[in-house]
């Protein structure tokens, strides 16, 4: 439920992307194409959404982690 919560503070394609993967199962590259989006443009959108959501859980003391910028 917490983590629900950051979930709304993606915007709502990000958001789209995400629940697409993984509550329906769809892969990247097929919520890309229901997005409206090539394979390059959903990869990198893809990394985007997971990359703000792990920043707010970060930012939210949720999670920490250590990783190379």
């Amino acid at each position: 439920e917490e983590l629900m919560k950051f979930f709304e503070w993606l915007c709502p394609k990000q958001r789209t992307m995400l629940q697409l993967i993984s509550h329906e199962g769809l892969t990247v590259t097929d919520a890309g194409v229901s997005l409206r989006m090539s394979k390059q443009q959903a990869m990198a959108f893809h990394k985007l959404a997971l990359r703000k959501l792990r920043d707010l859980l970060e930012e939210h003391g949720v999670i920490t982690t250590t990783r190379k910028r």
